[in-house]
């Protein structure tokens, strides 16, 4: 059986438990704990684990170990905090999240990363899990991929696939992404949801997370038992029979409509005597306004002639730095006009030494903006560059060729050198070897094995040896002729090579001196050309000056005139001030007067309501009580009972929904007293459409948006508290997620705060907070801090 059935098995269960009148309210069940829910074991609730973030939002990777009790995490503005808790969301329903966090996947994916992750890994109802979600780049859009996205569990059991994970988490904990961020996960900014939500929305939003909507799905289950439960009903009906009765008695003894009647009396009496103040305060009022509209007059009067004074002066300073700027541009000007005069000597005399065209090109260059409109320079210098590369690349070429035919002719060389060297070793060996046979012979013996003989033994093997004498020495002779005809073709090549890159340098020497003028000219006339335009700016900015000081005299004459005329008109505002006075003191003693009389309305109005609350509350116990004897006859007839069955779960669940209203009352109020809201207020309560309303001290009550922003941020923080602990008592404990819970509180309220994040941790197990609150943070019991590195990206560690 899945979590889901588990769940409406047992409020079905609670459904026959209600209809037998067997189920406690909030205050039977606390009875012997002292606080406002059953407590469960840790081995039943959801607890946080681990988180692991591999390149998201402005993390490279973090790494978070948690434990139970209360964690905060701190660090200054901008350093990550908060996408810490945005990670726990987005690893459980992935960009099912996205909406709640008004945030695209392209957000959660860090900048620059092609791909990134995040893993959860937590422990419900005694079972382990690892919930992971994967982004990846793809193309200019960022996606979930699907093997990246899986939910595992203890036992093996795996779901892959962002949709199989979202639907597995929705199941598993009954909260879809919303849920979960309306009671377990309150993001920045958000902690008034609920408050700020219109009468059905918040309806919707509660009754989801109650649960409520499920008695819809029995309404057909309850036609399938309706012949078990029809004596139940009977029971219940006449139960709700004489409690309606009891109530109607006793209101009835109370004369309520001539309370009423005499309370409407009185408010009239009233409203008619604060419409005659009113009168007397308006009259008052205008008087007094008529002699502010006087003073107001006399006091503008005397500020506009300070605003033309001041604005005189700013005008003759703006004159004075005019005059003195068109003078600084003319002396500029004249000096650009010596320097382009300059310059133009210096083009024309490089002309005159490149025996060019001089007075052609001066003309042209005064009348060119750039150096492509020149006359003949342009070309000149391009010729000159193109020659002198051509020089150069020949001159390479030569070189070249002179050095492979060298290097050619050497190779020769050596190779001749080794063959002569090794002709000469076969030389002497063959002398030697002569030398010896010559000397044993003398002796008479054998050159071989020195036995004696006689002389004409050996003779022909010494010709022979001769001969191949002779044949190496001729052979010789022809290698160092050859060798002495290759040094001499490498000494002609040396020479001839020489003489040419010498020829070749001195031509590139020479065209590298004009092309070097001709640059000199280039960079010359690109300075005159500069010149030429700043002189012709500085004419251009002087002429718009002229004009702009001809209209500032003009405007100073203007602005002369209109103060000397408001002086004429300004008066003595003594007098003026003293009347002022007088007739704010009269109309505030009018105004006193009015508020004691609007005070002795609101509690007379504030009876009033008390009193029509109960006639209503008559007038509905009237018509419930009829309800339930046509209820009672109608469930006589089977059929009746059949369809009476289906009304009656919808009547049972705003009975059900009476009952979370009677805790969620109880949870708030006992959450806003906790944190010591001050004397100021009685309690909270809550209506059958959720409704907040929180009553003074005096009796009377007030809507949460009027309340200050400190003491409507409290009452917030206890009104997710208490919608967390009336859930808790039909799932597993849930632990809560404050994203920056402390804006709009002041140090006391803080404190206060204190209080409930401590009592929380104590009942769910779990809390974990952003704040940079170091009263929140020092009574913590883990504390994370996060700051930001030197590329800009984010760093978490734990300090306790």
């Amino acid at each position: 059986m899945g979590d889901a059935e588990l769940f409406d098995k047992g409020l079905w269960n609670l459904v026959e438990s209600a209809t037998d009148g067997t189920e406690s309210g909030p205050a039977e069940r606390d009875r012997h704990h002292g606080s406002s829910i059953t407590r469960r074991s840790d081995d039943a609730a959801m607890r946080i684990d681990a988180l692991r973030i591999q390149d998201l939002w402005c993390y490279r990777e973090a790494s978070l170990d948690f434990d139970g009790g209360i964690t905060v995490i701190a660090g200054p503005n901008g350093s990550g905090k908060s996408s810490l808790l945005e990670s726990v969301f987005f690893a459980l329903y992935g960009s099912k999240a996205g909406p709640a966090m008004d945030r695209s996947l392209a957000d959660v994916l860090r900048l620059g990363a092609e791909e990134g992750s995040v893993r959860l890994d937590f422990r419900y109802r005694g079972r382990g899990y690892s919930a992971q979600m994967g982004l990846k780049q793809r193309g200019d859009r960022v996606v979930g991929e699907r093997e990246g996205c899986r939910l595992t569990r203890d036992d093996g059991q795996e779901w892959v696939g962002v949709k199989d994970v979202a639907s597995a988490i929705e199941d598993l904990f009954g909260m879809t992404a919303e849920d979960f961020a309306n009671c377990v996960y309150v993001r920045q900014g958000e902690i008034d949801r609920l408050i700020r939500a219109d009468e059905e929305e918040r309806r919707g939003m509660i009754d989801r997370l109650l649960r409520l909507e499920k008695l819809d799905r029995y309404t057909s289950r309850a036609k399938e038992g309706a012949r078990r439960a029809i004596n139940r009903k009977l029971d219940v009906l006449k139960h709700l029979a004489r409690d309606f009765d009891k109530q109607i008695q006793q209101l009835e003894e109370q004369n309520l409509d001539e309370k009423r009647a005499k309370l409407e009396r009185d408010i009239q009496s009233k409203r008619e005597e604060l419409a005659k103040l009113e009168e007397r305060i308006s009259k008052a009022e205008s008087q007094r306004q008529a002699i502010q509209t006087k003073l107001d007059t006399l006091r503008n009067q005397i500020e506009a002639v300070r605003e033309r004074q001041a604005e005189l002066e700013r005008k003759e300073t703006q004159l004075k730095q005019a005059e003195e700027r068109s003078e600084k541009l003319k002396a500029e000007r004249d000096k650009l006009r010596t320097r382009y005069k300059e310059i133009e000597r210096q083009i024309a005399d490089g002309l005159d030494e490149l025996e060019l065209e001089r007075d052609g090109i001066v003309k042209s260059i005064a009348q060119a903006s750039q150096w492509d409109e020149i006359e003949i320079l342009p070309g000149e210098h391009q010729r000159a560059s193109d020659r002198l590369d051509n020089i150069h690349s020949e001159l390479q070429q030569a070189q070249q060729a002179s050095q492979d035919r060298i290097q050619e002719l050497t190779s020769q060389k050596e190779t001749l050198a080794s063959e002569i060297a090794e002709t000469n070793a076969q030389i002497q060996h063959l002398q030697a070897e002569l030398e010896q046979r010559r000397n044993l012979i003398a002796e008479g013996r054998c050159p071989t094995c020195e036995q004696p003989v006689h002389e004409g033994t050996f003779e022909q093997e010494i010709e022979s040896r001769e001969a191949k004498l002779s044949e190496l020495q001729t052979t010789l002779e022809d290698k160092q002729t050859e060798l002495a005809d290759v040094t001499s073709k490498i000494e002609e090549i040396q020479q001839k090579g020489k003489a040419h890159v010498q020829s070749l340098n001195e031509q590139h020497q020479q065209l590298q001196a004009r092309r070097k003028r001709l640059d000199q000219l280039k960079d010359l006339t690109g300075e005159i050309l500069k010149v030429k335009e700043q002189g012709q700016d500085r004419q251009r900015t002087r002429q718009e000056l002229q004009t702009t000081m001809e209209s500032t005299r003009e405007e100073i004459a203007e602005l002369k005139a209109k103060i000397a005329k408001l002086k004429e008109d300004i008066g003595d505002p003594s007098q003026i001030k003293g009347d002022l006075e007088s007739a704010e003191e009269a109309l505030t003693e009018l105004r006193d007067e009015k508020s004691s009389i609007q005070a002795a309305i609101g509690e007379l109005q504030t009876e009033q309501g008390q009193v029509q609350s109960q006639i209503t509350q008559l007038a509905n116990l009237h018509e419930s009580k009829q309800q339930t004897d046509a209820e009672l006859a109608k469930i006589q007839s089977l059929l009746e009972e059949l369809n009476e069955l289906a009304t009656f779960y919808g009547s049972f669940k705003k009975e059900l929904r009476g009952r979370n209203i009677e805790a969620l009352e109880h949870y708030v109020n006992e959450f806003f007293t906790l944190m010591d809201s001050g004397a100021s207020y009685r309690g909270v309560h809550v209506s059958p459409d959720y409704e907040i309303a929180v009553e003074l001290i005096d009796g009377g009550t007030i809507r949460p948006e009027l309340l200050s922003g400190g003491e409507r941020a409290l009452l917030n923080v206890a009104l997710r508290g208490a919608i967390h602990q009336v859930l808790s008592q039909s799932t597993a404990r849930m632990p809560i997620i404050l994203d920056e819970p402390t804006i709009y509180l002041d140090r006391e309220r803080v404190n206060r705060l204190q209080f409930l994040l401590e009592e929380l941790g104590t009942r769910v197990g779990q809390v974990v907070f952003v704040s940079h609150e170091l009263g929140l943070v020092e009574g913590a019991d883990h504390e994370f801090r996060t700051e930001k590195t030197s590329d800009n990206t984010s760093r978490v560690e734990q300090v306790r």
